[in-house]
């Protein structure tokens, strides 16, 4: 009995570290929406700039269904731990990449087309996240 409450604490606590750093993730990003704009979507109006910045913020999160699909499959055929663990690499992967972007100032274009890609990473990674409650429930969780 003893070790099911290990592996309960255990499969809780990554799943609630998980979802904490992918929605603080978020929540920065829109948080410094203003700074994010003028650095990689230059204009000569900032509102411009910063409505860039948030077309690009909307793309993550439409991104979100079709992440869900791509981990669903990949959690049906190899399992659920599998999708999680890929979810929060491709995650982790993106918001570190997205943190060494030259600014615009310095590779041009190039900067706001790979930012638009990290943040279309980071929503499909988002979407993979649906996986938590399956997995909850193959580990009988939620039964116990």
């Amino acid at each position: 009995m003893r070790q099911n409450y290990k592996k309960i604490t255990k499969v809780m606590f990554s799943g609630l570290v998980c979802n904490t750093l992918l929605w603080y993730d978020h929540m920065l990003f829109g948080h410094l929406i203003n700074i994010i704009g003028s650095v990689f979507f230059p204009d000569d109006d900032s509102l411009t700039s910063m409505l860039k910045a948030f077309g690009v913020f909307a793309v993550g999160f439409l991104m979100r269904p079709i992440g869900a699909a791509i981990f669903g499959h990949i959690g049906d055929k190899y399992g659920r731990r599998v999708a999680l663990l890929l979810s929060i690499i491709f995650m982790t992967l993106s918001t570190v990449l997205i943190a060494f972007v030259p600014s615009y100032q310095s590779i041009g274009i190039f900067a706001s087309i790979l930012v638009v890609f990290l943040r279309l990473l980071q929503g499909i990674s988002l979407g993979g996240e649906a996986g938590n409650a399956p997995f909850f429930f193959e580990n009988e969780l939620l039964f116990v």
